[in-house]
């Protein structure tokens, strides 16, 4: 390739008039001679340096070697390996559902009130994690003989229909990993229940150690129990909840034992408790501490169906001072527990009634983070007037839930009216909820939050909700807002456990989550955001403020407030290792005859590169790559994905349509989509197999320094919930190279060495030259476990070839001959 180089040459002189036209041609000519010869030397230079004949010639064979893809036997392929990774995931998460129905079915009712002496471990009491061998020897006698207690009493319980678990020959399963207890009679040693005084030693210190998989110090020998902050860890559901779920730590490892492969697995309680396995130390970074499992949205989605909500906000002339932030704190609660499946839309109402949105009215909308956002800033600019009256606000929320439940344009599974008032102004028909709901088989439920405290109107709130199959609750404490809200949650996952109770096999529905950050929460994104464009706009003022001194020869104060350099934001500033996944979770049926509610949520998270190691990069070529969208068009991976920006994990990275990143090839502003592009994501939402698409895009290179222009070919399936698509550019990208059986060196060391010894040679760092190698092996060191382990396939004949087309390259790898 040529080298182009433009010189401009830049006069700061003016010509004066007696130049003469031959001068300025002169000066041309000069210049362009110049711009000439500086060219040349510099594109010698570049072929000298890169030898880019010398590699024409290593790769000059391969012309014989060329192949046509086909582009759909090639998706397939991927599909398929990915599908089997999903199902195997799938797999693992209904054993913990199960596995929990039935421990749960079989517990013996036996109260724990908060001063028993009956303790766990608390990931966020746990203050010791050293790896001492004595603690280390203490701990697994203590599982070994809980283990056996387990085993035992689940000998001859009775059966429990459509659960894998009441099989005993499967169960038994469980219990092999402890193989030297096979088949040994149930003389269990006793259990000894620590005393307060000796809870330090116990349940403070957990020994843990460093595991590549999770990436963290874990203990992959037991389980431990995460509570939220606003729940008392000494709570009698707790303790309960807490005590008959331990022996899951027995299907936990069960399935660790079948896919090592396997992250985090959890089961959590609408209770307020969280088993997780492997046992961690919590992080106590403040956000992290204040994690709370019941608003993230693999347990939202799984408790609840798809949900269309409509909240009724007094904003009566007494809705002032605390009321206010009481109200505002009850609907961010909410709206925390919203997912991008439901539809909702707030209504604030005094004598008429006001969407909080003006363009939102008549209506639900897609409670995506973009419109939760404008839902929450808009929390703070309605008027408190008048007197509050409810039947205009019902009898709105009435006929926009009629209308979306007839036209299937919203959730179309769960509705519900969430009512937050001081009490109750005017007088109302109850024949209203008659007429609206119990006549017409009860299509919604109606949830009502007092903020005062008058009786007579609780009684009449009370009732509203009950006959209209919700829940009641009363807050005039900060405190009293989550673990009261959340009992809305419990009401609506009654329809789902229904399901667990029919005569027939329970049809499960796997929830798999969109994309989210292990622990990180979206408080803190938006939080972020903010520090870091107030700090942006000081340094901009700070700046004006300096020039201005200087241009008036004054000098600054040094203990001028404005030049402090430290802030709160400091810490967060260095780059962080972010933890991309997505989560399948599963509902946990209540399966006693009185349980009409979910008794929890099992999850277990899949981290993207479980995606991508199967994704084969190397054949997809230069331009040429994979993506995947959920079923609302959100991108869960692709190349032109940016999650982060100035190391900040931007507040909606897991909410990037489709659209926003293959950028059509027109004269059309930004965030104005093409038919083409948008008919593209409708087939990829759909999930409507049907011919590939060929779009002209325009394609970003060199971190979005360069843009060019490209005519790209797209093929797409279903893979559960997501769709994966594949794309090629035209004419090329339906090209490959087949090295053929090249004979491998011996020994394998010459592999190795060509490649660690080398100055210009390395390998992918998530390309998978490996299957059967340790995670904690370096890219290189999995090369050579895969040779030595004479291993096959396309990836290793393409790198063995590189090898040997270019073992010319580096002068100083004179051992490596072929």
């Amino acid at each position: 390739m040529k080298a182009i180089v433009i010189v401009f040459y830049l006069v700061s002189c003016v010509v004066a008039n007696k130049q003469t036209r031959k001068d300025y041609d002169r000066i041309l000519s000069l210049v362009s001679h110049w711009s000439k010869e500086i060219g040349e030397r510099l594109t010698s230079l570049s072929e000298t340096m890169t030898r880019i004949g010398q590699v024409q010639q290593s790769f000059d064979p391969l012309e014989d070697h060329l192949t046509k893809e086909k582009p759909e036997l090639f998706l397939n392929k991927i599909a398929t390996d990915i599908r089997i990774m999903m199902d195997t995931k799938a797999e693992a998460v209904l054993n913990v559902a199960e596995y929990a129905e039935f421990l749960s079915f079989h517990r013996k009712n036996e109260s724990l009130e908060p001063h028993s002496e009956y303790f766990y471990f608390n990931a966020d009491t746990i203050n010791d994690t050293s790896w001492e061998s004595e603690r280390v020897a203490d701990l697994d006698k203590e599982i070994r003989k809980n283990e056996c207690r387990w085993a035992c009493n689940q000998i001859n319980v009775t059966q429990l229909p459509h659960n894998i678990f009441s099989n005993t020959s499967f169960r038994q399963h469980l219990f092999e990993l402890r193989k030297h207890e096979k088949g040994t009679s149930c003389q269990c040693e006793d259990i000894k229940h620590w005393k307060l005084s000796e809870m330090n030693y116990t349940y403070l210190h957990l020994p843990t150690i460093y595991d590549p998989r999770y990436q963290e110090q874990v203990n992959t020998n037991l389980s431990m129990v995460k509570v939220p902050i606003n729940v008392w860890e000494r709570d009698k559901d707790v303790l309960e909840g807490v005590r008959w779920s331990e022996a899951l730590d027995l299907v936990f490892k069960y399935n660790l034992e079948k896919d090592p492969s396997l992250t985090w697995q959890y089961f959590a309680s609408p209770h307020g408790f969280m088993r997780h396995y492997p046992a961690i130390q919590w992080s106590d970074e403040q956000y992290n501490k204040t994690y709370d499992f019941r608003t993230r949205t693999w347990y939202t989605e799984a408790i609840t169906s798809p949900k269309d909500i409509i909240v009724l906000l007094d904003r009566s002339g007494s809705m002032k001072g605390t009321r206010r932030a009481l109200s505002q704190q009850i609907v961010n609660q909410i709206l925390d527990t919203l997912n991008d499946n439901d539809f909702v839309n707030i209504y604030t109402f005094t004598n008429t009634t006001e969407p909080l949105v003006d363009c939102f009215n008549d209506t639900l909308f897609q409670a995506n983070e973009e419109n939760l956002r404008l839902l929450r800033e808009n929390l703070n600019v309605y008027d408190e007037a008048y007197s509050a009256n409810m039947v205009l606000g019902f009898k709105k929320a009435f006929d926009i839930l009629e209308n979306f439940r007839q036209t299937g344009t919203s959730a179309r599974c769960n509705q519900a009216i969430i009512l937050i008032s001081e009490g109750i102004d005017y007088d109302y028909r109850k024949e209203m909820f008659f007429e609206h709901n119990k006549d017409r088989d009860f299509p919604l439920r109606v949830f009502a939050f007092q903020i005062g405290q008058d009786p007579n109107d609780a009684k009449e709130m009370e009732w509203i909700a009950c006959a209209n199959m919700g829940y009641w609750g009363n807050m005039t404490h900060m405190g009293d807002i989550r673990e009261k809200m959340l009992s809305y949650l419990n009401v609506m996952s009654r329809p789902i456990n229904y399901n667990g109770k029919t005569p027939n096999k329970p049809n499960r529905n796997y929830i798999w989550s969109y994309l989210h950050v292990d622990l990180a929460d979206r408080r803190l994104s938006n939080w972020l955001w903010k520090k870091f464009e107030g700090i942006r706009q000081r340094e901009v003022f700070l700046e004006h403020i300096r020039n201005e001194m200087i241009r008036k020869k004054k000098n600054m104060p040094p203990n001028y407030v404005l030049l402090q350099t430290h802030h709160d934001y400091e810490k967060y500033e260095g780059k962080s290792a972010y933890k991309y996944m997505t989560t399948v979770s599963l509902p946990v049926y209540g399966r006693r005859e009185d349980e009409t509610e979910l008794i929890g949520v099992a999850g277990i998270d899949v981290p993207l590169y479980n995606f991508k190691e199967r994704i084969p990069h190397y054949r997809l070529g230069v331009n040429g790559y994979a993506f995947v969208v959920t079923n609302n068009g959100y991108i869960l991976i692709h190349p032109e994905h940016r999650t982060e920006f100035e190391n900040i994990l931007k507040p909606t990275f897991n909410r990037v349509d489709i659209l926003e990143v293959e950028v059509l090839d027109d004269e059309r502003e930004p965030r104005l989509f093409g038919d083409a592009v948008i008919k593209l994501r409708e087939l990829l939402v759909n999930q409507n197999e049907t011919m590939p698409i060929t779009l002209n895009v325009k394609f970003p290179l060199n971190d979005m320094k360069r843009v060019i222009l490209s005519r790209r070919h797209y093929y797409y399936s279903k893979i559960g919930p997501f769709t994966l698509g594949i794309v090629l550019p035209d004419k090329y990208g339906f090209t490959k190279v087949d090295a053929g059986n090249i004979p491998r060196p011996s020994p394998v060391e010459k592999i190795y060495n060509a490649i660690n010894n080398s100055t210009f040679w390395t390998v992918h760092p998530e390309w998978v030259y490996c299957q059967k190698c340790k995670v904690d092996q370096t890219p290189v060191e999995k090369v050579k476990t895969a040779f030595s382990k004479n291993e096959k396939s396309e990836l290793l004949n393409a790198l063995f070839h590189d090898l040997v087309a270019t073992s010319w390259f580096d002068s100083t790898n004179s051992s490596f001959k072929m």
